[in-house]
């Protein structure tokens, strides 16, 4: 099955276009091509929905005068994968013109749904909407890679623990203070001096200076195993992360949560004060309520209270990958079969070709 895979310039969105490419890949052989997605300036969200919603015919002028992406260079894919909003257009029109059935993660909030064959949706409040589907996000870790986890069932199998905490910042919904940063570094730091637990952290894009300087401390003060600055180092850079034996999250990234749930491990996310209730938070519900994870608010949380839940929390029973693929099977006409856990999915590592697109 040919798979084109449309990029743009986020990490979170790529990695999901990833992600899918990999669920598919457990299901049937495919070869993946890539297109990286860069709008032309004049081509704002309004535009682009306009014209996927007004003009159906000579989607190949439009791809081109949207996106500067020659038409010629899309291929005869089977399946277009795409994630953000910068994507949605250009894979409504390539499917328009090739025919090929386009998947997206996420919703798209203006544009004509008729070339869209399956959307996961990123809450449970839409899964009943036509074409919709509610599952995990898709991402790129493979727990099959990982080596095996210490387990954490008693307060004395925290000591020499590994924990990661992959910090992130303010979002849509999310508010830090600088208290609450002050709070999550303090934790680290009780529970490292109390239970001899091992702590690596990674900041992101998102994460404010103030919050990468506590924690930089912490590692210059030695109580860090490491911290990894993504500004310095970059994306992938914290990939290793999801080795440890539990993942803590900040809870404003339902992209590094995701990963974490992926990579089969028990995961906590650390929640501020301020936080507007809505699509983001029911995902986070819906997530906690399948097991796996917990939530702890970054204020208040003590210690013992920490040590408490890392302890009782076991890891989801459901594989996500498992969850994604069975949504996606229908859509591409392909069965679930026996023993889909253990295909590797090496041909969307080996054949692959990147292509792409002037801007």
């Amino acid at each position: 099955m040919h798979l084109l895979l449309l990029r743009d310039k986020r990490p979170g969105h790529f990695n999901q276009v990833e992600g899918l490419a990999l669920c598919i890949a457990r299901l049937t052989d495919v070869e993946v091509r890539r297109i990286e997605v860069r709008r032309q300036r004049f081509a704002s969200r309004w535009v682009r929905s306009f014209v996927t919603k007004r003009f159906r015919h000579a989607p190949g002028y439009w791809l081109t005068r949207l996106y500067g992406i020659d038409p010629a260079a899309v291929g005869a894919p089977d399946v277009v994968i795409g994630s953000g909003d910068s994507t949605i257009a250009a894979g409504i029109l390539i499917s328009r013109l090739t025919g090929a059935k386009f998947i997206l993660s996420g919703l798209p909030k203006d544009h004509d749904r008729h070339s869209i064959a399956l959307m996961l949706a990123p809450s449970p409040l839409m899964a009943g909407d036509p074409k919709c589907r509610f599952t995990p996000i898709p991402c790129k870790v493979d727990p099959d890679r990982l080596p095996s986890r210490k387990p954490i069932r008693t307060e004395a199998d925290l000591a020499g623990a590994r924990l990661s905490l992959l910090v992130g910042g303010r979002a849509s919904g999310y508010e830090y203070r600088e208290m609450e940063w002050e709070s999550l570094a303090r934790l680290v730091l009780q529970t490292r001096q109390r239970y001899d637990l091992r702590w690596s952290v990674s900041n992101s894009l998102r994460t404010p200076e103030f919050a990468s300087r506590l924690f930089e401390q912490l590692a210059l003060d030695g109580q860090l195993e490491r911290f990894i600055d993504f500004h310095k180092s970059g994306p992938g850079s914290a990939d290793d992360l999801f080795a440890a034996d539990a993942i803590i999250v900040t809870e404003d990234s339902r992209s590094m949560m995701a990963e974490a749930m992926a990579a089969r491990r028990p995961v906590i996310a650390m929640r501020p004060e301020s936080v507007a209730f809505g699509l983001g938070t029911e995902r986070v519900a819906a997530t906690a309520a399948g097991g796996g994870l917990a939530v702890l608010p970054i204020a208040t949380a003590t210690p013992e209270q920490f040590a408490r839940i890392l302890t009782s929390l076991p890891i989801s029973p459901q594989d996500p990958r498992d969850l994604i693929a069975a949504a996606i099977a229908p859509t591409l006409h392909l069965e679930l079969v026996a023993g889909m856990k253990t295909r590797a999915a090496q041909d969307h590592q080996r054949r692959s070709v990147l292509c792409r697109a002037d801007s």
